[in-house]
């Protein structure tokens, strides 16, 4: 005799995530899992989830979403042989019973704690930093303008993980614009995260920093944290996120106003980015909107100076910006004098 259940995900977020690849983006493993676990999936919608299956076989599909969905939130990229391995421990009393359990044709987890990495505490460096910290919190967006080695995109990020971990945002977006420094790198191999990750490794490295790589690797996996090239937003509306556009000199108008309009409600955007460094031949967008919305309501800016990177970062940057020297008049060569006639 055959039985529907339902497993409610509505409040489980990363749980949510992992149905929409089984069910809707891969479906492939969705049809291996209903193979290899003789059910059948029903309805999804509203965080609900439909199977139906033999009487006997319910604790074995339970047991084995709940295996999967451990790996995939561990950051495991799915395979149908990880769905294989699963079904043959479930049929074989290896199932994990912990995590999700069975309550009212519903299934509840308590996601274990992450690996914990020792904790980071963020010290400004100097007034500009506390200035961008306060202006953030202050404003709906918020242009960090400065030259490289200042901090800018370090206070984004750490502005952005305070208030993910308060529960002020339910989500972290950062963008960059897909822009080589000056230099033509070609066309690069892999598929599109293999392409996207050269240009997007600093902002890897700056949540590394202060979240920790477990936890940020999770995040990411459940789509909790989304890295994205600026022109891949288009046509979406980000609320209740905190939207980070780093190396934004590099936009050009048209992006930046795409970017900018992309906020929704419950959500804060910061630009940061160096206006008198730009790669690209049109007008920087960054300087183009900054200038363009100064005074604004809800709109702040803070311009950082200090180089908190190696001191010398700090000279070469004065050196290069300071007043240019006036150019040495060139003297005339005098003429030889013609030679007298014989």
């Amino acid at each position: 005799m055959s039985t529907t259940f339902k497993i409610d995900l509505d409040a489980q977020e990363r749980a949510r995530h992992f149905a929409y690849i089984i069910l809707q983006k891969k479906q492939d493993l969705g049809k291996a899992f209903e193979q290899s676990f003789n059910v059948k999936f029903g309805q999804s919608r509203d965080g609900v989830l439909t199977f139906t299956t033999a009487e006997h076989n319910e604790e074995n599909v339970r047991n084995g979403f709940n295996t999967l969905l451990q790996q995939f939130t561990s950051g495991t990229h799915m395979t149908r042989q990880h769905i294989a391995d699963a079904a043959s421990k479930s049929r074989h009393g290896g199932g994990n019973n912990n995590g999700y359990r069975s309550n009212d044709n519903s299934l509840r987890r308590s996601f274990d704690e992450p690996a914990q990495h020792k904790p980071y505490k963020f010290e400004p460096k100097n007034e500009g930093q506390v200035n961008l910290l306060d202006v953030i919190a202050k404003s709906d967006v918020t242009f960090g303008l400065g030259p490289a080695g200042t901090g800018k995109t370090h206070v984004a990020v750490v502005k952005a993980v305070e208030m993910f971990n308060k529960g002020e945002v339910k989500r972290i977006l950062l963008a960059r614009p897909a822009q080589e420094a000056g230099e033509k790198l070609g066309y690069l191999p892999g598929d599109q995260k293999q392409k996207l990750d050269p240009y997007m490794r600093p902002l890897y490295d700056e949540m590394t920093k202060v979240m920790g790589k477990a936890t940020m690797d999770k995040l990411m996996s459940a789509g909790t944290i989304e890295i994205v090239p600026v022109g891949l937003m288009r046509g979406r509306t980000f609320e209740d996120a905190f939207i980070i556009v780093d190396e934004a000199q590099n936009c050009t108008r048209e992006q930046t106003k795409m970017a900018m309009t992309r906020l929704g409600n419950g959500s804060k955007m910061v630009f940061t980015g160096d206006p008198e460094q730009t790669d690209i031949i049109a007008e920087s967008g960054l300087k183009w909107a900054s200038d363009k919305l100064e005074g604004i309501e809800g709109i702040g800016h803070v311009r950082l100076t200090k180089v908190v990177r190696h001191p010398t970062v700090q000279r070469i940057v004065d050196a290069l910006e300071g007043p240019s020297e006036e150019p040495v008049a060139k003297l005339d060569k005098p003429k030889a004098p013609k030679p007298k006639n014989a």
